[in-house]
């Protein structure tokens, strides 16, 4: 049995063997429920109370066999009124349904999606509004993140008919940033706002949850016994919580200088024990790969608290990076990593003196711990310290990439477009509108309106096939905004340069313009 309550949410889980053991557990829980939340004063409406029933793997594949299973639904009963069973309920913003293929969750979320979309009716419009940047922006960061809530539970893998509603309802919020026309490939439109698709996206999330909070080593890039991870800071003491320490201890037996490094991928720490301005003894040591410079900052002062203690000796120790001794006073970081260290700092109170110094700034002591520190990266002995969230964060990051790309070549629309732009890129946004329907081929051109027969042929007045090529490269009468045509392999560099370049944009407008007007000429 597990019970969990969220605000005014609560949900209770129960298995049993049988439906008529479920029935009788069930039932008993829940007047045993209802009779604590009476002794609260709290009252639990039985008419939206719900029940779903999961069948267990054997049931399953008993029932794919054509054997019995449940000859009916289980009726369970709260308060002597029975509750509704359903196929599906809403839980947390989520929904939960019987058979956890999350198709109701992924069909809600296409309404939850109109229902923000409306709030961009106010700013944006096809030819005017809040400009595509603050529009991207407020994408990722609102838009993204609430349609993928819950994202680690439901992303673990997608039918087609699944990824297919997806796509479906990120084009919504495509078509209305972009203000391109509804036709529109949606991997097109993915690749020219620099948006991943969401199912990339959610699988993405799904498998950062398994590894950092289920522990699961079934992604082979990391033993997760070698990952941080968080801790519930309230379960800890508040004196370890909030350490004070001394900038400088006056009667201090030792200086010590430690640093971080990296290069090219390797990290590197150095701790320079000084007695009297003198070099007394120093350590190297390098850390894996996945480690950053800031873990390496923090195992040196970590390695020279811990010498100290060992060695019963009192000691200031000096550090030029900021941040890590500003996390080390914090009272709210939840890594074990770093809370072991603090734990450590905690035990040395008295002993050790921990300030800042500016880096490079010609003191002795730092410049030699700098350059051990860039020494350690090669030859340093190994320091074990656990990976970061921010090492895990990057690889699905990296991960959300390659798949995104991987989609990208694999997809049967957006062939023009795949020209212009074979490479994914997170940092591209495509902010004319009329550079986006040059490289799409739907904008105001013959042959693209002749395909929906809303001009009766695809040719310009010229004579010449009517498309966005024609336009920008060979038509009379945009003569005086011509570009120059590139060749197959140079369209990238040639989309690049004029996305880079706002008189070519300006050239490509007016040419859009006029293909508008002629368009226009030949609907009379």
């Amino acid at each position: 049995m597990f019970l969990q309550a969220y605000a005014d949410d609560l949900a209770l889980i129960i298995a049993a063997s049988s439906r008529k053991n479920l029935e009788v557990t069930v039932s008993a829980s829940l007047d045993l429920l209802y009779s604590h939340l009476q002794n609260l004063n709290l009252q639990v409406a039985s008419e939206e109370t719900l029940a779903v029933v999961f069948r267990g793997t054997q049931n399953k594949n008993r029932q794919k066999r054509g054997l019995a299973t449940l000859k009916r639904t289980p009726i369970f009963k709260l308060n002597n009124r029975t509750i509704r069973t359903v196929d599906s309920l809403k839980y947390l913003g989520i929904f939960i349904d019987n058979q956890f293929n999350w198709n109701d969750h992924i069909t809600f979320l296409r309404s939850k999606m109109l229902g923000i979309i409306k709030n961009f009716h106010s700013v944006t419009g096809p030819n005017w509004g809040t400009g595509v940047s603050l529009l991207k922006h407020w994408y990722l960061t609102v838009i993204q993140p609430s349609l993928l809530f819950g994202a680690a539970v439901w992303g673990g893998s997608f039918t087609k008919k699944q990824i297919n509603t997806l796509h479906s309802i990120q084009r919504i919020a495509l078509l209305k940033i972009s203000k391109g026309y509804r036709t529109c490939p949606t991997d097109a439109l993915n690749v020219i706002l620099g948006f991943p698709p969401l199912h990339v996206v959610a699988n993405g999330l799904f498998i950062k949850f398994q590894i950092w909070n289920k522990r699961s080593n079934d992604y082979d890039f990391i033993d997760t016994n070698n990952l941080d991870f968080y801790i519930k800071i309230n379960n800890l003491n508040l004196n370890q919580r909030v350490i004070e320490f001394p900038e400088l201890i006056c009667d201090a037996d030792y200086d010590i200088y430690t640093d971080g490094s990296g290069i090219d991928g390797s990290i590197g720490a150095s701790v320079c024990i000084f007695n009297k301005n003198l070099l007394f003894d120093s350590y190297k040591f390098k850390l894996d790969n996945y480690n950053s410079v800031f873990q390496a900052e923090l195992a040196a002062i970590n390695f020279a608290a811990g010498w100290a203690l060992e060695n019963n000796f009192k000691i200031n120790i000096f550090s030029d990076s900021l941040s890590s001794i500003e996390v080390l006073k914090k009272s709210n970081s939840k890594s074990n990593y770093i809370n072991q260290i603090k734990n450590n700092m905690f035990k040395a109170i008295g002993s050790v003196g921990l300030s800042w110094v500016k880096a490079h700034a010609g003191i002795p002591g730092n410049e030699l711990a700098d350059q051990f520190a860039k020494e350690a990266t090669i030859n340093g002995e190994f320091l074990p310290f656990p990976a970061p969230y921010s090492f895990l964060k990057k690889f699905i990051n990296n991960f959300i990439f390659k798949n995104w790309q991987r989609h990208w070549e694999a997809s049967k629309n957006g062939v023009r477009v795949r020209e212009f732009i074979p490479s994914v890129d997170y940092s591209l946004l495509t902010h004319s509108r009329s550079l986006l329907f040059f490289i799409t081929g739907h904008g105001p051109f013959p042959a693209y309106l002749h395909r929906f027969k809303i001009l009766n042929s695809p040719n310009c007045v010229c004579g010449g096939l009517g498309d966005a090529a024609h336009f920008a490269f060979d038509c009379i009468h945009t003569q005086e905004f011509h570009f120059t045509k590139p060749s197959l392999s140079s369209k990238p560099f040639w989309f690049r340069s004029v996305l880079k370049n706002q008189m070519s944009l300006s050239r490509l407008d007016r040419v859009c313009t006029i293909s508008n007007v002629i368009c226009n000429n030949l609907k009379v």
